[in-house]
């Protein structure tokens, strides 16, 4: 019997966001111990509701829709979860359960990163300062203000239209008429830098992220009027 689902909620290389709620139902129906599920790219502009979905490790990030300085993680952890790790009782370097009382004991396990987790808090509050309903409805504006954009210079969105796509990334096709690496080099002329894409999507998506700070509809004109200048 399966003991974990692993998912990625926003799935950049495409732009689409997978069901988090329905996956966790299927792991309810089908008494699966654990869902681990990674929500660095949609956590604070798209809602993850960790508990209500029955998420047992959410795994966030510091760099993505919360703005914060690279090199961070962080994850949520359920009751269950915490069992199983206490069960397994890994002990390696990278081992979850000398973090487990760490915030009761005042002792964190290793070194901490004192400076990074100060800026992930500052981050932190402002996003709750602005709200976690107004930054999901800023995404969403900024990400239909791309994609609007983009159809409109006729360009093609990658997702098909039976799946959900990102508020936080939005995934183009290259067009036929001009290579990727071309593509890329016209953009960086124009001064935007956006995402290529991976494995069998290599060469034929790009990526505009508008997430975080940048979910912002000035800078995604900004980055539509450099796109416009190439296509």
């Amino acid at each position: 019997a399966p003991k974990m689902i692993t998912v990625v909620h926003c799935e950049t290389p495409s732009g689409t966001l997978n069901p988090l709620d329905e996956l966790g139902k299927i792991k309810l129906r089908h008494n699966v111990p654990l869902i681990y599920a990674d929500v660095v790219a949609s956590l604070g502009g798209a809602p993850v509701l960790t508990d209500e979905w029955a998420i047992d490790l959410a795994l966030g990030g510091s760099q993505k829709c919360l703005s914060a300085p690279p090199g961070m993680c962080f994850v949520a952890i359920s009751p269950q979860a915490w069992e199983v790790i206490d069960q397994v009782d890994y002990q390696g370097y990278d081992a979850l359960k000398p973090f487990k009382t760490a915030q009761e004991n005042f002792y964190f396990p290793y070194t901490p990163y004192w400076h990074g987790m100060a800026a992930l808090n500052a981050a932190a509050g402002r996003l709750l300062d602005e709200g976690l309903e107004q930054s999901y409805s800023r995404h969403k504006k900024a990400a239909e203000y791309c994609r609007q954009g983009l159809q409109e210079m006729g360009l093609s969105l990658f997702p098909a239209p039976g799946a959900v796509q990102s508020p936080t990334v939005t995934a183009v096709k290259v067009p036929e008429s001009i290579t990727w690496p071309e593509l890329d080099s016209r953009f960086r002329l124009r001064g935007l830098v956006v995402g290529g894409s991976y494995g069998p999507l290599s060469g034929k998506v790009f990526r505009l992220g508008h997430m975080g700070s940048q979910a912002d509809l000035d800078l995604v004109e900004l980055a539509l009027d450099a796109i416009r200048q190439v296509v």
